[in-house]
């Protein structure tokens, strides 16, 4: 139904009530009447309307088009909205793993430092029982193989300045280093490689005195253990602590693990006789 319908039945109830009229009228008012009538509901569709049917009917068309058209977005944008939420939803759920992640990660680094820590100080702990067992075996191998490899020229200097040291200590002077003692030391420590023995030599004229050492590591124990044992002598502070002794010499000679040492101190007169 349109609204040409409803304006031609409104007029019909409006003219019902002059039906009466048109029949107590006469015929001729009543055949003009019925013409008059006709002719006004025949412009009704046109006057009621304000425009033709036909474009009447286009404009519902595109109401109900642009309706339907509504419906639809309205139908992708539901869509939209539902696959926004779901993308909210999946959004929090990946927030709340990250926040997961995060803590683990914060103790896991926690961890890795403390670990860390623990590395460090295991590797320091390391390194000193490295140190120590470098010692540890220096010591084993010359406990087991002997005494230490210790260069015989060095040993004498060593053995020699402890001497000076000891006179030094008493107030004396230094004796002198004496080249032609210290041929005659280097001799007779060689003479007591042979015979396998310490021996006092027949030949000085000052004063002398001899030490074996082995097991040794180092030249200053060996000069610090003849010391110590030259002064058990009771003829120590005559052969080292005279005032009259000028030139002085120690001579080394090492054979297997075993250092032969000789010690010569004279005077300092030409005419030694040797």
């Amino acid at each position: 139904m349109n609204q040409g319908y409803w304006k031609r039945r409104v007029m019909w109830r409006w003219l019902v009530p002059l039906w009466g009229f048109e029949q107590t009228g006469g015929y001729m008012v009543k055949r003009w009447f019925l013409v008059g009538v006709m002719l006004l509901l025949a412009s009704l569709p046109m006057v009621a309307c304000g425009m033709p049917q036909k474009e009447y009917d286009v404009v519902l068309e595109e109401r109900d088009a642009a309706q339907a058209q509504t419906v639809s977005v309205k139908s992708d944008l539901d869509k939209a909205e539902s696959e926004i939420d779901s993308r909210k939803s999946d959004l929090a759920t990946a927030n709340a793993d990250l926040t997961k992640l995060k803590v683990e990660l914060e103790i896991t680094q926690a961890k890795y430092d403390e670990l860390s820590a623990k590395d460090s100080e295991l590797s320091a702990k390391h390194s000193e029982l490295s140190a120590k067992y470098s010692e540890l075996s220096a010591k084993y191998d010359a406990l087991i193989h002997g005494t230490a490899r210790i260069k015989e020229e060095d040993l004498e200097q060593l053995v020699f300045e402890s001497v000076n040291q000891e006179r030094q200590d008493n107030g004396l002077h230094e004796l002198e280093w004496y080249s032609g003692l210290h041929t005659m030391a280097k001799d007779h420590s060689y003479h007591m490689t042979i015979i396998k023995r310490l021996e006092y030599s027949e030949y000085s004229t000052g004063w002398q005195e001899v030490f074996l050492a082995v097991g040794y590591l180092t030249g200053d124990r060996i000069a610090n253990a003849a010391m110590i044992t030259w002064k058990l002598d009771p003829n120590y502070k005559t052969k080292f602590l005279n005032e009259a002794a000028k030139n002085g010499a120690v001579g080394v000679v090492k054979s297997g693990e075993y250092y032969y040492i000789t010690y010569y101190a004279d005077t300092g007169f030409a005419e030694h006789g040797w």
